[in-house]
């Protein structure tokens, strides 16, 4: 399969080190024993990291320890190690390519950036389930295609892997939520990027959930990330709208306003309204006006305070 990736992390890097890094790609396709390279102006750490962030088929490498002799001042030998036998992980990787053609196979004709965006992502959250932290297939792309359970950072590598053959510029961002590790997305959409974060539309347990899709900066709740890193993102989602609520009356205020709003996302931003406690408080609050509570709902899964309109 022709994988041609969005490259956003390796052309961060100087020309000498891209070239370093177009080579280990090509190399590690083949699974080499050995790989020599030159010396990389970088550390080779930011040079593997930048493979790893933007070629997820390359989900068999074991990029945590690369065994490193120094042959001379010039030049470099890597001893590659892999998640899996060679044989096995070619096995693996027909498998993810099988299943990356049945998508494409199925992709509508004539859809446009948003769409098509929000129709990827809708592939991830209608057939993956969340979980399984300690099998490292849950961390790439073959835990969503094959095992079709996976943790945030296989959703987000498998989401731009789809991007990328769908030619809708992607990246993956790594940061943390609500104070844990955590990855997801950017996405370009006619050109300006937006956050995606499959991971928390899919915890929230509906396709219809779009909390985390299309997001500008300024509504990444609960978010942190190195903003040097990645691009500031404006682009938000119009027809599902973010708001911060400062208080539990303004909550109650916002949701009578906006009670025949077709979807909408609503972000508490005040003391105590992340706790478990707080959040059974309100769902219970809800349940007495059921022409509210059939349709808002209290997310428990995010791990960020957050009230949405389930269409």
């Amino acid at each position: 399969m022709d994988i041609r990736p969005y490259f956003y992390y390796r052309n961060r890097l100087d020309l000498h080190d891209q070239k370093i890094v177009d080579n280990l790609i090509d190399e590690w396709m083949h699974m080499p024993e050995t790989i020599t390279i030159p010396q990389p102006h970088a550390r080779l750490l930011d040079i593997t990291h930048a493979i790893k962030m933007d070629v997820p088929a390359l989900f068999y490498i074991h990029y945590w320890f690369i065994p490193v002799d120094c042959a001379d001042h010039e030049k470099v030998v890597l001893r590659p190690n892999y998640l899996f036998e060679k044989e096995q992980a070619r096995k693996n990787l027909a498998k993810v390519e099988k299943w990356i053609t049945e998508v494409l196979r199925k992709l509508p004709d004539g859809l446009d950036d948003l769409s098509k965006a929000l129709w990827l992502r809708d592939v991830i959250i209608l057939n993956c389930k969340y979980g399984d932290s300690k099998n490292m297939e849950a961390h790439s792309v073959y835990g969503v295609a094959v095992n079709r359970i996976a943790v945030c950072e296989g959703l987000a590598a498998a989401y731009k892997m789809l991007c990328d053959l769908c030619n809708l510029p992607c990246i993956i961002v790594n940061g943390k939520l609500a104070g844990e590790n955590h990855s997801w997305n950017i996405v370009w959409i006619d050109g300006k990027p937006s956050f995606v974060d499959p991971t928390a539309d899919l915890r929230d347990g509906r396709a219809t959930c779009r909390n985390s899709f299309i997001r500008a900066s300024d509504e990444m709740a609960g978010y942190e990330w190195n903003r040097d890193e990645v691009p500031e993102c404006k682009v938000k989602n119009l027809s599902n709208p973010f708001i911060r609520i400062g208080c539990e009356d303004d909550l109650m205020n916002e949701i009578r306003k906006h009670r025949e709003c077709p979807s909408m996302t609503l972000f508490l931003d005040y003391p105590g309204a992340d706790s478990d406690a707080y959040r059974n408080r309100i769902s219970t609050r809800l349940a007495f006006t059921p022409e509210i509570t059939s349709r808002w709902k209290v997310s428990h899964c995010t791990r960020r305070p957050i009230i949405y309109l389930d269409q």
